[in-house]
């Protein structure tokens, strides 16, 4: 009896020794767990307030740089959501201010490249370029056309303004645009007009009656201009519409 007495009791004191083993265990290791979390969050915290930082001084790129970092950081864990939340919601800001400033940059781009194909469109409008008269208004159809297509303006089909419509440009510079728009129409105008007289008839007819249609064409971007009248009368008046003219 003694020595099953002796067994048991040797037996429940390994039990007890083994659940304060398990125990102590499982407290070091929620330490540990703890130690972690409280690493993760003191780096989550740290790239928050990076990213809050860029984003007052208005560098988005850095702030969604530090905001990935932080979000990667943070990952899915739940004990962390209070801080998960404000940078979901300021990734968020984040991005609307990239989108916008990726909206401005081609805007400026493309406002860039418009001033650009203008400047060539007038110069071979003028026919000294020392080109052959053919291949000049040639040259000179395909800038406009260039030009304008910059902001979507066919110049085959009646053009709508509306299509100038950006809202990162200011005020005069949408006036400029506008008024750009016209002086190309009249180019091209004056483009069909010159090479009618280099055909004859029907094709010369055809070149004087697309030359009008340009012309009605600029009126979409501005009022008629005494450059405008001028051309109108001539271009009729070529075409033998002396009442007209």
């Amino acid at each position: 009896a003694f020595v099953v007495w002796h067994n048991l009791s040797l037996k429940g004191q390994l039990d007890l020794a083994r659940a304060d083993e398990r125990s102590a265990r499982q407290r070091e290791q929620e330490a540990l767990e703890a130690e972690k979390l409280s690493r993760v969050e003191a780096d989550g915290r740290q790239l928050l307030r990076d990213a809050e930082i860029a984003s007052a001084s208005g560098d988005w790129a850095t702030a969604r740089l530090h905001l990935a970092k932080a979000l990667a950081t943070i990952g899915e864990e739940p004990r962390l959501a209070a801080l998960k939340s404000p940078a979901d919601r300021l990734l968020e800001r984040v991005e609307r201010e990239l989108r916008t400033a990726a909206e401005i940059d081609r805007s400026r781009q493309r406002f860039k490249k418009f001033a650009a194909l203008r400047e060539e469109a007038q110069f071979l409008g003028t026919l000294f370029t020392g080109m052959e008269v053919a291949a000049n208004l040639q040259a000179t159809r395909e800038a406009v056309r260039d030009c304008l297509g910059v902001y979507g303006i066919a110049t085959d089909t009646s053009p709508e303004p509306k299509n100038l419509a950006d809202p990162h440009l200011n005020d005069e510079e949408r006036s400029a645009l506008r008024e750009d728009c016209y002086h190309q129409f009249l180019i091209l105008a004056e483009t069909e007009a010159r090479s009618a007289a280099e055909q004859k008839s029907p094709e010369r007819e055809r070149s004087l009656r697309d030359a009008l249609e340009q012309l009605q064409r600029a009126l979409r971007f501005g009022e008629p201009t005494r450059a405008w009248h001028l051309r109108q009368a001539r271009y009729r008046n070529l075409l033998r519409d002396q009442d007209g003219a």
